[in-house]
């Protein structure tokens, strides 16, 4: 049975899956107390930043509601007197911060209502239940033998979509499982190209697809019934909980029991199979995880939820995606989030990262290759496999699994494939445009960080020039003090004039001891220099490196080398001469008159 009700204009709402920045970037105090000044901004958007004001005790309750969920987190003791001394406020500041990244860094928590209303109170300040109770109360007028026994508060992760416990009035143990949701940030379907497609939801006949009873659509959302299943989800049979539990509490704690590798084929066959045809069937496949599966009595998964995608709304693992650049279409979309289901049901917890760095180590061998297949980061540059490869792979191919004997069936038109064919590419495009954001982003970030290291590198070398300068100069002043004076000493030091200037006496006595190899090279190289025609004369600046000594300048007579080290040693006093040396003098007048 499917219905329309009234149409109005499509209204697109935030995506629910981006996550969220929050800095404590200040404070303003007042008489009595200090308001925190907190950013906040929304990834892959850097245009989306606001800020809201907060007090202590708004942060307490928010803590104290955490808690009532059986979650600590950390935050500064109250005070009650000296609230707006500066010193307290400073570590306030520092506290609340650790506070808030403490939820942020946590998906089950940065998503919950309240933290969202703390952080974001312009788009979730209204009260989404009583909207969507309006809602539903329109579709009863169409149907006086059902009625709403409990709504089903904190039921799910999305905050824009509500779930009531339905009973018939001729019969109130027969339970059935409503849900409204408001249209997602992906939605680019019109009112008759949605109509169209929900329609088809309620003719799909597959043993793992759970089928809509009741689809209804409007401008304002989607309206589903479903059988309900008193035992939950496969989430809440990895979990241990019961489904009527909040969302934050049952599924922030600690797995009880993962499930075991024999389970774990059989619910991941199952799941492929149901994948494999709504694929072949040209149907998004972006809303999988363990939430949205059903198990039956006789151990089969059945999918449900695949209405998310005409609607719009994103995946849960959305943010993990962005992160990456392989996974865009929707097949692929699907395969990762398989991946993710699998780690949840072998780990008994959820993998909060886009990568997987290695598998649990009490796992089998099959399922550790299938999980790195599915989620490392090499495996997923290389390119994911398809859920055909998937179902042929020995981990799922030799499970046990027992179809239906009825033929699977579903009528869609071509017109209809088209519709959602533009739907997937709708999609596609947006997860293409936020993974170029996403790495822009970081690329932004990397360079900053490289330059501002870079800057600080800059200056450590100029602090160690500039004292290795001032050694050199200390160094230098002590060789001055040395060699002030001409001794008798061959060895002189060596002046800092230009070769021309030098004789050559004293630049040969100033090259060291070269083995007799190296003499005869150098003879060798004299008398060819000596055949050739002269070189040109050198340029000024920089002065070449002085000759090889040759042998006839070896050989020159013992007053000539004495007198040449005469006017080296002079030289080199004379360059050696520093200010610092002189002594002030004191001068006596006497030319004045004695009286």
């Amino acid at each position: 049975m499917a219905g329309v009700l009234e149409k109005k204009e499509v209204k697109k709402y935030l995506d629910d899956t981006a996550p969220l920045k929050c800095t404590v970037v200040g404070s303003k105090p007042f008489p009595s107390y200090v308001e925190y000044i907190i950013k906040v901004q929304r990834e892959w958007a850097v245009e989306d930043t606001w800020e809201v004001h907060h007090r202590y005790s708004d942060f307490s309750q928010l803590q104290q509601y955490f808690s009532s969920c059986g979650i600590e987190l950390p935050l500064p003791s109250k005070k009650w007197f000296g609230k707006t001394d500066s010193k307290l406020v400073s570590e306030r500041q520092q506290g609340l911060q650790l506070f808030l990244d403490s939820i942020t860094s946590s998906p089950i928590l940065s998503r919950d209502i309240e933290f969202c209303h703390f952080v974001d109170p312009k788009h979730f300040s209204e009260d989404f239940g009583v909207i969507a109770l309006k809602n539903v109360s329109m579709f009863f007028r169409s149907q006086p033998d059902l009625a709403v026994e409990e709504r089903l508060s904190n039921f799910g992760w999305r905050a824009r979509k509500h779930f009531f416990l339905m009973a018939h009035k001729s019969n109130p143990k027969l339970k059935k499982l409503l849900v409204w949701m408001e249209p997602g940030h992906d939605m680019c379907l019109s009112d008759k190209e949605v109509e169209a497609a929900i329609r088809v939801l309620t003719t799909i006949q597959h043993p793992n697809i759970m089928q809509a009873e009741s689809v209804w659509y409007s401008c304002n959302g989607l309206l589903v019934i479903r059988p309900y299943e008193p035992r939950g989800s496969l989430k809440d049979l990895v979990y241990g909980t019961t489904p009527r539990e909040c969302y934050t509490r049952k599924y922030s704690r600690v797995a009880k029991r993962p499930i075991p590798s024999a389970e774990i084929t059989k619910y991941g066959r199952s799941i492929l199979e149901g994948l494999n045809y709504l694929n072949e069937k040209g149907f998004m496949l972006g809303n999988l995880h363990a939430g949205n599966i059903i198990v039956d009595s006789s151990g089969m998964c059945k999918l449900t939820e695949i209405e998310n995608s005409i609607i719009g709304l994103p995946s849960i693992y959305r943010p993990y995606m962005v992160a990456t650049k392989k996974i865009r279409s929707t097949e692929l979309q699907a395969v990762y989030s398989f991946g993710h289901l699998l780690y949840e049901l072998a780990a008994g917890r959820p993998l909060n990262s886009p990568y997987m760095e290695s598998p649990p180590e009490y796992l089998s061998s099959t399922l550790k290759e299938i999980l790195t297949m599915l989620l490392s980061k090499d495996k997923i540059k290389e390119g994911l496999p398809r859920i055909s490869q998937l179902l042929e792979h020995n981990f799922f191919s030799t499970a046990w699994y027992s179809p239906s004997t009825e033929k699977p069936s579903i009528k869609v038109g071509s017109k209809l494939r088209e519709v959602i064919k533009n739907a997937k590419e709708n999609a596609e495009k947006r997860i293409y445009q936020d993974q170029k954001k996403f790495a822009q982003q970081k690329k932004i970030k990397k360079t900053t960080e490289s330059n501002s290291g870079s800057s600080i590198m800059t200056e450590e070398e100029k602090k160690k020039k500039h004292k290795q300068k001032k050694k050199q100069m200390s160094s230098a002043i002590d060789d001055e003090e040395d060699t002030s004076y001409p001794t008798t000493s061959l060895q002189q030091p060596k002046p800092k004039q230009s070769s021309q200037s030098q004789s050559p006496s004293a630049r040969h006595k100033s090259q060291p001891a070269q083995p007799s190899s190296a003499k005869q090279q150098t003879s060798k190289q004299t008398k060819a220099s000596s055949s050739s025609v002269p070189p040109p004369a050198p340029p000024p600046a920089p002065p070449p490196a002085p000759p090889p000594a040759p042998k006839e300048i070896s050989q020159a007579p013992p007053q000539a080398t004495q007198r040449s080290g005469n006017r080296g040693a002079l030289l080199g006093s004379i360059e050696g001469f520093s200010k610092g040396k002189l002594k002030k003098a004191v001068t006596v007048d006497k030319s004045a008159p004695r009286i």
